[in-house]
């Protein structure tokens, strides 16, 4: 009888649906154990077989867990708000509400007939107003903690999305990251998050999270926090204007040559003289066109202006250069940067490019050069000479002049020696260069230290000796080209000091503390922290989103309201109000607030606090949630304005009879309902609050979050921040949201590939599960590779897989696949049971679907009491990776219960262990042979079958026993010499 997995998998589908069998109850005196997936949006398209991989992972440990005795939360939602499904129902002329209830729906039912052991009662949907009022209730809370503030500056802007971008949300290629078109940076009024006020604890509180190391690398590189030093750069003509730098190696500070601020920095125009302001302004409009990558792209070529303005460093009171560069940003730090080309690659271009002053501050510890070997008397002797003095050499060949070059380094014990050695065999009017510690030129009779202070000086000298040297510009740019000497002429690290007048001699490490403390205490700066993270974009241009729960009040309308100081003075319940308490002297009367502020009375009630916006006076609307109004056209318009703007019956908003509004018409992005969907799973049916304390109190967070390493920095950091913030207002009770997390690697097309509809590559699970079934789906995928490890699509293996199935359910119901020895059979059995449970919770699902086939392969026992209880253990076993078989095997078998809620299966030590061992005998270290026998079998026995055993014995012919070394059952090491 074959194995009929449609009707059976529909069969056990309706039994787990009309049973409620997965159904998860708060509380109770089991542990716990939250196992999370990233939830999906529900695009058009359905899923594709790369989604069940990480669903399919998160089902076996979850009925694993429930198996061991933990009351386990499993359950799924759907990420509907935002760009794709915008985008999607745009495509199809078809509003997206309409769109995101039917693909809700598609991917509901494809859940479903994979057999996950969802909570269906607990499924959220971001799109929900039931949902996402307590979406605009963070928002509020954020709001009303000056966390989310409004903002009127170029953002990152998408043509294509015809809406505004996070920084996280656009590529290293400067294009979107959901439509890949290139980004453009455009003013428009947004919302932003000031998650730079949580940066310190995103940070520190990355080390307690049991996450893959390149995921907090990633999270820490993005939030960027570095230790320096701010301090003021007077302008050199007027004290009254200055700028402030910021950096992170104040210890170069005597080799500033130069300084530039960026073409948006908000004081550019104090500093620009009236002969280049023509030159200045028509930068700073080109700049303006480019995004913040463009501009800071490595490979792009550095170009400024001059302002005609200079400043002075205040360490050495010398004035330099100001100029504007767009490879500074006005929103990085200060918009300012001190420019230290011999210590800083990008300083480096820019001075060559523009023929600034390069000048030394800080020398390495060591010393290199470069000896042309035709410039000595006999290359081969000194060649000698150098490895006898013991100083390391290497030869290469000059890419300009096609000579051979003796490359050196050495560290200062050796100068004094090297020295003597060039000018004893170089040849006249010949020299050598050296770099590090000192720089200096050895000639035939004389040594030129400190030669690059005066470097075109003596470029144009010995251009004069050396004809090819006419052809370059001067020693800056010759040596920079050369990949041996350009680190230590622009020496980025730490060294010690030069140039720096009493200073020099110090570390860098040192001159960074002295030099932090001289800005302190002559009040010229300070010690800084700074991070490159920014405040995060949070406003849309688009109608899919949550709408903002705020309300704008122009200011002549606020001004014209009546002023009051008690609630008692309130005389007509339809006239609004202003509850006006500003400093101490003014405070009214039964308010609890510790400084001044304003409130706006509606009805004889309380309606809002009164806030300061950009535009005019913002209030919160209380009345959650404000549900988005029916459209019937919602394409963005991409003039800066939501298609919300459109709808005057939704944004006209009268508030009394004295008072109207304006309602926010920017939307909240996708990642606003992901940033805590995992807390309302908890509790998905609380009208009160987002989740209750209990239920709150009792999951705590996620123990195991699995999804992609993509949301790296974009959910899991915003996720964190809001989580903290909640913390924070005692919602939550934990620190963080996601324990630990486990990345799922991609499942790559049969190509090779990323799967993609352009490519034809797209493997659709329904086709899977039609002529295969969802088991052997789910076995497939967990069997490809490492869970974490991408893997091709491969239509031949998934037969071999539905045949292992096929041969469980013959073996077990048609009592066939008999073993040939029982008990050899039942201790692989307890074995398997070991290594499936451990393979389970360490993510190896590929092991253990491995032992499980091996143990198959091995045959049920003959003995019936034997064959009950293999079959009962194999098909706990089974029941995670395959559970509609598994409960076709147990209700067989005569359980009455489902098997999800049968014990898992333990096993005994004794069993473990083996009759028969494999010892291997080595000899001098290489294999020589194996013996078989009991288990403890002593060394004599060993011992003496490899002295006999002629295969072995051969290896021990003529030479003397040194000594044995016994490992029992595991290995006899016999260690021989020559006789």
């Amino acid at each position: 009888m074959a194995y009929d997995h449609q009707n059976i998998e529909q069969k056990w589908q309706k039994y787990w649906n009309e049973n409620k069998v997965f159904k998860t109850i708060n509380g109770g005196e089991k542990p716990k154990k939250y196992i999370l997936d990233m939830f999906p949006y529900p695009s058009g398209a359905g899923l594709h077989v790369g989604h069940p991989k990480g669903y399919t992972a998160t089902d076996i440990v979850s009925r694993y867990y429930h198996a061991r005795g933990h009351n386990v939360l499993h359950t799924m939602g759907f990420d509907a708000f935002g760009l794709p499904a915008e985008n999607y129902a745009i495509k199809t002329g078809t509003h997206p509400a309409i769109t995101t209830h039917a693909n809700i729906g598609v991917f509901t039912e494809q859940l479903q007939s994979l057999g996950f052991s969802y909570d269906w009662d607990r499924v959220v949907d971001t799109t929900d107003p039931e949902y996402y009022r307590w979406t605009q209730w963070i928002f509020l809370e954020l709001f009303k903690r000056g966390l989310a503030y409004e903002q009127d500056l170029p953002i990152n802007y998408c043509p294509s999305c015809k809406t505004g971008l996070a920084n996280e949300e656009v590529t290293a290629l400067n294009t979107c990251d959901r439509c890949g078109t290139r980004v453009e940076r455009r003013p428009i009024r947004q919302w932003v998050l000031k998650i730079t006020e949580y940066a310190d604890r995103l940070l520190s509180d990355l080390d307690g999270l049991d996450w893959p190391e390149g995921i907090k690398e990633m999270q820490r590189n993005w939030i960027g926090r570095s230790e320096g030093c701010e301090f003021l750069m007077m302008k050199s003509d007027d004290t009254t204007k200055y700028i402030s730098v910021y950096t992170t190696r104040v210890d170069t500070v005597y080799g500033i040559t130069y300084t530039v601020m960026a073409p948006d920095h908000p004081q550019v125009q104090d500093f620009i003289t009236e002969t280049q302001r023509v030159a200045c302004e028509e930068y700073i409009e080109r700049a303006k066109g480019q995004s913040d990558l463009d501009r800071t792209n490595e490979g792009k070529e550095k170009t400024g202006v001059f302002t005609g303005s200079y400043v002075v460093n205040p360490f050495n009171g010398e004035s330099v250069p100001l100029w504007i560069a767009d490879y500074v940003l006005g929103s990085y730090g200060t918009g300012a940067v001190m420019a230290v080309p011999a210590h800083d690659e990008r300083d480096f271009e820019f001075a060559n490019k523009y023929n600034l002053p390069i000048r030394l501050s800080i020398r390495s510890s060591i010393f290199r050069g470069i000896i042309v070997s035709s410039t000595l008397d006999n290359s081969e002797v000194f060649k000698e000479l150098l490895i006898e003095n013991k100083i390391s050499y290497e030869i290469t060949t000059s890419k300009i002049s096609n000579r051979e070059h003796i490359r050196i380094e050495f560290t200062s014990d050796k100068l004094e020696i090297l020295i003597n050695l060039i000018q004893k065999n170089i040849k006249e009017k010949n020299w050598v260069e050296i770099l590090g510690e000192e720089n200096m030129l050895i000639f035939k009779d004389s040594i030129e230290k400190n030669f690059l202070a005066d470097q075109k000086k003596w470029f144009n000298k010995l251009s004069e000796w050396e004809p090819f040297l006419q052809d370059q510009v001067d020693f800056w740019h010759l040596l920079s080209k050369n990949d041996f000497l350009s680190p230590l002429l622009r020496y980025t690290s730490d060294g010690f000091l030069i140039n720096s007048f009493e200073f020099s001699g110090l570390t860098s490490a040192e001159a960074r503390r002295v030099f932090s403390e001289k800005a302190e205490s002559e009040g010229f700066g300070h010690k800084k922290v700074n991070y490159k993270l920014r405040d995060w974009l949070f406003s849309r241009q688009r109608y899919w989103g949550e709408p903002i729960p705020l309300i704008h009040i122009a200011h002549d309308d606020f001004d014209t309201l009546p002023r009051i100081t008690d609630m008692s003075e309130v005389t007509d319940p339809s006239i609004a109000y202003i509850f006006d308490k500003k400093g101490t002297e003014k405070r009214c009367k039964n308010c609890t607030c510790e400084e001044g502020c304003t409130k706006l009375i509606i009805g004889g009630k309380t309606f809002s606090r009164v806030y300061d916006g950009i535009t005019g006076k913002l209030v919160i609307d209380p009345r959650l949630p404000i549900t988005l109004p029916q459209v019937e056209k919602y394409e963005p318009a991409g003039d800066g304005q939501s298609p919300l703007a459109t709808v005057p019956d939704w944004v006209n908003v009268e508030l009394a009879s004295n008072l109207r509004g304006k309602r926010e018409t920017n939307t909240m992005p996708q990642w606003g309902g992901s940033c805590w969907y995992y807390l309302r799973y908890m509790d998905p049916h609380n009208s009160e609050t987002l989740a209750g304390k209990e239920a709150l109190d009792y999951w705590k967070n996620v123990d195991e979050y699995v999804g992609g390493a993509e949301h790296a920095v974009l959910h899991l950091l915003y996720a964190r921040f809001w989580h903290k913030v909640l913390y924070d207002i005692g919602v939550v009770p934990t620190i963080e949201p996601f324990h630990k997390l486990i990345n799922v690697g991609l499942i790559l097309g049969p190509d090779g590939n990323k799967m993609s509809k352009s490519k034809g590559n797209v493997i659709n699970p329904n086709d899977i599960v039609a002529e295969y079934g969802a088991d052997t789906l789910r076995l497939y995928e967990m069997s490809m590779s490492a869970f974490t490890d991408a893997a091709p699509w491969n239509p031949d293996a998934i037969i071999g897989v539905r045949r292992f199935l096929d041969k469980a359910y013959s073996t077990i119901v048609e009592s066939k696949n008999k073993a040939k020895d029982d008990m050899r059979a039942m201790k692989l059995l307890h074995k398997t049971v070991k290594k499936v449970g451990e393979d389970i919770v360490s993510y190896k699902f590929n092991t253990a679907i491995s032992a499980l086939q091996i143990l198959l392969n091995e045959g049920i026992p003959n003995d019936p009491e034997f064959a009950t209880d293999w079959s009962e253990r194999f098909s706990i076993m089974l029941h995670p990776f395959a559970p509609h078989m598994a409960e076709e095997l147990w209700n067989n078998l005569g359980k009455k219960d489902s098997i999800y809620n049968a014990e898992w299966t333990g096993y005994d030590e004794w069993m473990l262990v083996d009759d028969e061992v494999t010892i291997a005998i080595q000899i001098n270290g290489k294999l020589r042979g194996t013996y078989t026998g009991l288990n403890g079998v002593m060394q004599d026995e060993v011992s003496t079958y490899a002295h006999e055993t002629p295969d072995i014995s051969k290896w021990l012919e003529n030479k003397t026993l040194v000594k044995e070394i016994f490992i029992p059952n595991k290995m006899l090491s016999i260690v021989m010499k020559d006789a």
